[in-house]
């Protein structure tokens, strides 16, 4: 069942009605003054007209047992593939979602399920301000796409490319420098001369993504591509794939031959090497000689794929699971507790999404890790706030935790009823008034100040109560 909110009737309520009112609503803004409230617990048996569904190879979506179930199958939601089905709906401004995973069919280890929000959800590997946070059968991962990857189409979509390096120099060696930098793209380019008319071999070598290009002559324009590096090596490791080494080719003695390397690093190590061998002659070497070497530090683009994470231990996720990403600006942040909505939340990674919209699409989303193999996911409790309301809930939250550990009744129900107005003061768009019920909040707490409420908590609820009132007197 879907619930839209408006002014509550009445004020006073006592410390478990006012809990439950706070707990199990939520906000959405676009802006300041705008606020309104969604949460679905899929309990009537009918998706909402709020939510639209898509997915991009085969899915299939029902409200059953109260329970959102999405089946879907996909080869991955990690560049290059972005295959997937999902319920989402259109949300503005900055956020908290927080949804519950019940169960998931266990099609692969990184069989995925989750939070994912995206400027488009219909457009698949080509929608901006891409994040999903996650749960699969064997860990919880936080995923974006990030400005660039690891592939080489990354530093020739660079706008840069090849016109406008950020830097360049010439070398003696086909060898690029190792763990120079995090984030970059470098071409390695110039001529050999054969010493011997025969057969010779190429090896590339590099971290991450490379391509080594020769041409038949002289002449840039006649290069093909004879090896490359698909994910990465270690420093002049020239056996980890069968791609990094060419055919064998027929070069004649004294020939100019334009070469070319192309190299994408993201981050960790990142190395480059290009060595050769001539059959029944001298043993594999670094080519030695006089290259340019020209790199690109700025200008990556998004890709619409997701393609970096971190990521908790092997072994650590549970069903059922609550999963929650915060929005703010264009940081995302993704959490999970496997105790409940209200946490304690445990984070799994942060990051920043350049070329994210204002208004975003954000929902639940399932890939099976697996093409033409459909997986199962029940999800629960989809709940949407905005900044404030979240803060509010947390506040609390941490009235409630304080009350069931030391006993405290009677004189927190003032406290949680001055929350409860500060939301209805908001509803009505009167932040002013908001203010002063939570300095009212504030005022109450310290008269109990080292009597029924000890120190700590009462710093920690004034801090809390005192950053809302910044976030309204900020908008």
């Amino acid at each position: 069942m879907t619930k839209t909110r408006s002014k509550k009737e009445g004020l006073n309520f006592s410390w478990l009605a006012a809990l439950i009112v706070i707990s199990i609503v939520f906000y959405s803004s676009v802006c300041k003054g705008d606020y309104f409230i969604f949460e679905d617990n899929f309990d009537d048996g009918v998706i909402a007209p709020e939510w639209s569904t898509y997915y991009s190879t085969t899915g299939y979506f029902a409200e059953t047992d109260s329970t959102m179930q999405i089946t879907a199958d996909g080869t991955d939601m990690w560049s290059p593939y972005d295959e997937y089905g999902a319920v989402y709906t259109s949300v503005g401004g900055d956020f908290n979602v927080v949804v519950k995973v019940t169960s998931q069919t266990n099609t692969h280890e990184w069989a995925k399920s989750g939070i994912s929000v995206k400027n488009d959800m219909t457009q698949p590997g080509s929608s901006l301000g891409y994040v999903f946070m996650l749960v699969t059968p064997v860990r919880y991962s936080f995923q974006w796409d990030e400005e660039a990857g690891s592939a080489v189409d990354d530093l020739t979509n660079n706008p840069n490319y090849p016109d406008y390096p950020d830097g360049w120099e010439n070398i003696e060696s086909f060898k690029g420098p190792v763990d120079w930098m995090e984030n970059y793209g470098q071409r390695i380019s110039g001529f050999i001369q054969p010493p011997t008319t025969g057969q010779y071999i190429f090896w590339i070598a590099s971290d991450d993504n490379s391509e080594l290009w020769l041409s038949t002559d002289n002449d840039p324009s006649h290069k093909v591509m004879i090896a490359m590096v698909p994910v990465w090596t270690p420093p002049e490791e020239w056996e980890w794939y069968t791609q990094q080494k060419s055919a064998e080719i027929y070069l004649v003695e004294g020939q100019l031959y334009y070469i070319e390397a192309l190299h994408k690093d993201s981050g960790g190590g990142d190395n480059l090497a290009v060595a050769w061998q001539l059959i029944d002659g001298f043993n594999r070497k670094v080519i030695s000689g006089n290259f340019l070497r020209e790199w690109w530090t700025t200008g990556w683009m998004e890709d619409g794929f997701l393609d970096r994470y971190t990521q908790t231990d092997f072994n650590t996720s549970v069903y059922p699971s609550w999963l929650r990403l915060e929005k703010c600006g264009i940081t995302f942040t993704g959490y999970y507790s496997i105790t409940g909505q209200s946490g304690p939340w445990i984070s799994v990674g942060s990051a920043t999404a350049h070329g994210t919209n204002v208004v975003q699409d954000v929902g639940m989303a399932v890939t099976s890790h697996s093409y033409d193999v459909l997986g199962t996911v029940e999800f629960d409790d989809f709940i949407l706030y905005d900044t404030i309301s979240w803060s509010i809930k947390q506040l609390a939250d941490d009235v409630a935790a304080i009350n069931l550990h030391d006993g405290i009744e009677n004189s927190l129900d003032v406290k949680l009823d001055a929350v409860s107005q500060a939301m209805d003061d908001l509803n009505e768009n009167n932040d002013v008034a908001a203010v002063n019920v939570l300095q009212a909040f504030i005022n109450a707490v310290e008269a109990q100040r080292g009597k029924k409420i000890p120190e700590a908590d009462a710093d920690k609820l004034i801090a809390s109560a005192q950053a809302i009132i910044d976030l309204l007197m900020a908008e």
